[in-house]
């Protein structure tokens, strides 16, 4: 009884906590933009859209690399399903995670998976690893992106104070190891188990071994480099970005898309990813171009999910055919 007290608590306290950073993140970001809007509007825009195709070529090749992934989870969990299928059931369940709620994709996913014969329990299991890996992986690439900042940047862009980098340097260290802990399985699941309680929902058990998770987790370190690249790519089309600030880029996503992802009442942390790019990004770029690539690759980020989605239906198509006339089928 003493937690079915809590949880309404407990969920308050979060949400209020999502509201507050919500807020300051757009408050920051409002007043930075009112103060150099003059700025904003003088700036001369010159786009190069060599880098824009590149970008959105790279970011379909992370797209079906998250799908390969999620096929190849599949079958830790006992579900073998063909690439096809699987890949398909990804590809279309990412077009409604613009809608409100932050739980869409994964009701996407379980219920068109429902419709290919894969177990909803199974399936709703494998996003919620899915999500933990990638979240590390998110981390992982932004604590590594850290050792390649330059010293001044550094200090100006995300502390203010003299600090000596080198002291950060163990302190980076220290969230690595601690972030490969947290992908141990039984903390793994108990944390998993300890959300599915405040949601309500019963206990799940974990069957995964420790090398299956580091192999999804490093599966999904690779993506997230893969989208960085696709990210400086996208912010080289309006500023001459040079290549040894890639692993700076994409640490910047990496953390903007992990914060944006852990505000969850908001569809894909609409408005605190951009305000935290910007934010960050304005350290190596003048503010207009921080911005505008802020929201731009917003744009370019659904205009790829879109074209994903176009393949997803292709691809569950061929499947359902597939099936239907295959001897096992009949």
């Amino acid at each position: 009884m003493r937690n079915e007290a809590v949880r309404p608590a407990i969920r308050w306290l979060m949400r209020l906590g999502q509201v507050i950073l919500l807020g300051l993140v757009i408050f920051f970001w409002g007043r930075a933009l009112w103060s150099n809007w003059t700025e904003l509007q003088r700036y001369h825009w010159a786009v190069r859209p060599a880098p824009l195709v590149a970008s959105l070529v790279v970011l379909l090749a992370h797209l079906m690399l998250l799908a390969l992934i999620w096929w190849r989870s599949l079958r830790f969990f006992g579900q073998p399903a063909s690439l096809r299928a699987a890949a398909g059931v990804w590809l279309m369940a990412q077009i409604v995670r613009y809608l409100p709620g932050g739980v869409w994709d994964t009701v996407g996913r379980i219920y068109l998976g429902g419709q290919a014969g894969l177990s909803r329990t199974r399936t709703g299991l494998s996003v919620a690893v899915e999500m933990a890996t990638q979240s590390v992986a998110a981390a992982l690439v932004f604590l590594i992106s850290l050792l390649f900042w330059p010293e001044a940047t550094y200090q100006s862009a995300l502390t203010g104070l003299p600090v000596q980098f080198d002291q950060w340097t163990w302190v980076i260290l220290v969230l690595i190891v601690l972030a490969f802990i947290v992908l141990y399985p039984p903390l793994l699941g108990r944390l998993l188990n300890t959300g599915m309680r405040l949601l309500g929902r019963p206990a799940v058990q974990l069957p995964l071994r420790y090398r299956d998770v580091l192999g999804l987790a490093a599966c999904h370190f690779g993506a997230r480099w893969l989208v960085g690249a696709g990210f400086h790519l996208f912010a080289s089309a309006f500023y001459p970005l040079p290549v040894e600030l890639l692993p700076v880029t994409a640490g910047i996503f990496a953390v903007a898309w992990l914060i944006g992802f852990l505000v969850v009442f908001v569809p894909l942390g609409l408005g605190v990813r951009e305000g935290i790019i910007t934010a960050l990004l304005v350290a190596f770029v003048p503010l207009p171009v921080a911005t505008v690539t802020a929201l731009g690759f917003r744009v370019w980020i659904s205009l790829r999910d879109l074209i994903g989605a176009g393949v997803g239906v292709i691809l569950r198509r061929v499947s359902t055919i597939e099936s239907a006339v295959s001897p096992a089928a009949k």
